[in-house]
C-alpha cells in the first residue's frame, strides 16, 4: 500500500518547483510579493482552521495553530511596505472551499498539506523569507508534532490532499503573474 507522501510527491513537486518557490529559494522574491503571500494565507487558514476546529482537528495538535503567526508576519511586511494587498480569486476560492467542506477526511487532508509543510519544509524556509518568519516558529514540542503528524497522514487522505496542493499552486501563481486555469 502506498504512504500519502507517496500519492503526493507529484502534486508536492508541482508546487515545489512554482515560480514562487524558486524565486524564494534564491533568496529573489520581493518583501511586496511575501506580504502578498502572506495575505494569501492569512485568509486560507483561517478558513482552515475554523474548518478543522469544527471537526475537532485542531485541538488534537496542540500549538499548531498558524493564523495569529501569519497575521503578526503580515503585520510586519505590511510595516515595510506601506501598503497592503488585495485578496485574490484563488484564495477566495479556496477560502469558501475550505468553510464550506463538510467531511472531516477531506479537512484533514487539507489541514495535513498546509501544517505538514510548515513543520516539515518551513522550518528551512524561514531562513529564506524577508520577514521574521513567525508563522514557522512553533512553541510546543515540534518532534511530537511531526510523529503526531505522521500518524495523522493516511493513504485515504490523497485525493483531497491533491486538490490541497493545486489551490495552492493556484495562489502562489497568481502572486507571480503565473496564468493558467484555476483548480476547481
Amino acid at each position: 500500500m502506498s504512504t500519502l507522501r507517496e500519492l503526493t510527491a507529484e502534486s508536492h513537486t508541482k508546487a515545489e518547483n512554482t515560480v514562487f518557490m524558486r524565486l524564494l529559494m534564491a533568496k529573489a522574491l520581493t518583501p511586496y510579493e511575501y506580504m502578498d503571500y502572506l495575505t494569501q494565507f492569512a485568509l486560507v487558514y483561517d478558513g482552515l482552521e475554523y474548518a478543522a476546529n469544527r471537526f475537532g482537528i485542531l485541538q488534537e495538535f496542540d500549538g499548531i495553530k498558524r493564523s495569529d503567526k501569519i497575521k503578526a508576519d503580515l503585520e510586519e511586511a505590511n510595516a515595510v511596505n506601506g501598503k497592503r494587498c488585495i485578496i485574490r480569486l484563488p484564495t477566495t476560492l479556496y477560502y469558501n472551499y475550505l468553510i464550506n467542506l463538510d467531511d472531516k477526511e477531506k479537512v484533514a487532508a487539507h489541514f495535513y498539506v498546509r501544517f505538514a509543510g510548515d513543520m516539515f519544509g518551513g522550518q528551512m524556509l524561514k531562513s529564506l523569507v524577508p520577514s521574521t518568519g513567525r508563522m514557522y516558529d512553533f512553541e510546543h514540542n515540534l518532534p511530537a508534532l511531526r510523529m503526531k503528524m505522521r500518524e495523522f497522514a493516511t493513504p485515504n487522505l490523497a485525493e483531497e490532499a491533491n486538490k490541497a496542493f493545486g489551490y495552492t499552486i493556484d495562489i502562489v501563481d497568481e502572486i507571480c503573474g503565473v496564468k493558467r486555469d484555476l483548480w476547481l
